[in-house]
């Protein structure tokens, strides 16, 4: 019953024991990826397994693993990342690694979570391009008149709060 229903769900599901060994790699995994489970299994969950880079498009060496990170602190991470998906083009996701304790406290492992942020992501890009569209002068690229006056009151009240002189 877990296996069908971890199965069924969209975002992938890895299960990784206290040495980041893959122990479970989901179908919903295997769609983000394209790194099946045959492949997966047993090998570490490492970054270089999905060509993993942050959002500065930069790789993620295997020793800065967010996986291996969760287990050695012994706390949850949630990261947005950048993996190879299975047309063999970086797609966004988002890591959320939650170590999992044995009855005396010790850890066991890690369940992984990866959801495909692809669309979060082309809309945030999308936000951030018609900001700067709106509040930058075409031609020039410098702020525009509405962005001074909103920069302007932000400046005046922060320096109100802090209860500095501002010019």
């Amino acid at each position: 019953f877990e296996q069908k229903l971890i199965d069924a769900m969209y975002d992938g599901v890895v299960f990784v024991n206290s040495q980041a060994k893959i122990c479970l790699w989901s179908r919903g995994a295997e769609r983000l990826t394209g790194v099946s489970s045959g492949a997966a299994l047993g090998s570490a969950f490492a970054p270089s397994l999905l060509d993993m880079c942050n959002h500065a498009n930069r790789r993620i060496s295997d020793e800065a693993c967010p996986v291996a990170k969760a287990l050695l602190t012994n706390t949850q991470l949630r990261q947005r990342l950048l993996v190879m998906g299975r047309q063999g083009k970086h797609v966004a996701i988002d890591l959320h690694a939650i170590p999992v304790h044995a009855s005396d406290g010790s850890v066991k492992g890690a369940t992984v979570l990866l959801h495909d942020a692809q669309p979060e992501a082309s809309l945030e890009e999308k936000c951030d391009e018609l900001y700067a569209e709106v509040t930058k002068d075409p031609m020039t690229k410098v702020a525009n008149r509405a962005e001074f006056d909103r920069m302007h009151a932000l400046f005046i009240e922060a320096h109100r709060q802090a209860s500095q002189p501002c010019s």
